[in-house]
């Protein structure tokens, strides 16, 4: 029974990569053979159902540009999905562990991506596509806006994502997808994170092929009464783990 559940996967992912695939000769923006929609629907259906842990463990490194000051800092980072807060162990320059430890919301994560699309999915919607014994429903129109490389993709298609509900709750506003295998390589997010005020952000990730969050540029304005400040990251992850289970205390 296994094997034939497996054989189903791979000859569904095949006609879809197929379909895509016939497309990618067409130049500049003209619409390619699948439907944008139909495209977004398989991407976000393979992405939705890969497992993320309870806990995830990783090394992040970034560069915090906040007005007008840039520091570069690089932690040890155990996050509890449930909520997303973190234990950070500061990593000196050698990579050895430092004194600095703090329990903190985390902004950014390897997870983000897959977060978003866990909040946009919705299993149970008449209409929706079935998808390998699955019915899915998104709550974006997806329009065809050409190809382009984009990170380790080349020729990837690029979809512009118009939400259909609150923009505040759906904050996915661009996916490229690679034209063969349906991964998508980079996302573009719209998010809002409270800094001093809560302020919108305009968030680009760069995706290895496990969905992970390899790369993250964040992008915004801080408002304060004396008026207004730029703020920006750079940031990267690496050793991305998934963690089944965790002392409660590390978060206190």
């Amino acid at each position: 029974m296994g094997a034939i559940k497996a054989f189903i996967h791979r000859l569904a992912a095949a006609i879809v990569c197929a379909g895509i695939a016939a497309a990618t000769a067409l130049p500049g923006r003209a619409n390619p053979a699948i439907d944008p929609q139909v495209m977004l629907e398989h991407a976000l259906a393979q992405v939705h159902r890969i497992h993320v842990a309870p806990y995830l463990q990783y090394d992040y490194s970034v560069e915090l540009t906040h007005k007008s000051r840039t520091r570069s800092y690089a932690y040890e980072v155990l996050e509890r999905m449930s909520d997303h807060v973190g234990r950070f162990t500061g990593l000196t320059a050698d990579g050895s562990y430092s004194d600095d430890v703090h329990v903190w919301k985390t902004f950014v994560s390897p997870g983000l991506f897959l977060n978003a699309v866990a909040d946009d999915v919705s299993d149970e919607s008449a209409g929706g596509l079935t998808t390998i014994g699955r019915v899915i429903a998104v709550p974006y129109r997806a329009t065809y806006a050409g190809q382009e490389t984009a990170g380790d993709c080349a020729q990837a298609y690029h979809l512009e994502l118009q939400p259909t509900g609150d923009p505040d709750m759906h904050q996915l506003r661009d996916l490229w997808i690679d034209p063969v295998s349906v991964r998508i390589c980079r996302a573009t997010l719209e998010m809002r994170i409270f800094i001093i005020s809560r302020e919108r952000v305009n968030v680009t990730v760069d995706l290895a092929t496990d969905q992970f969050v390899e790369r993250v540029h964040l992008a915004g304005k801080g408002h304060t009464l004396l008026g207004t400040y730029s703020l920006a990251a750079d940031g990267s992850f690496r050793d991305v783990r998934n963690v089944e289970t965790a002392d409660p205390k590390l978060f206190r």
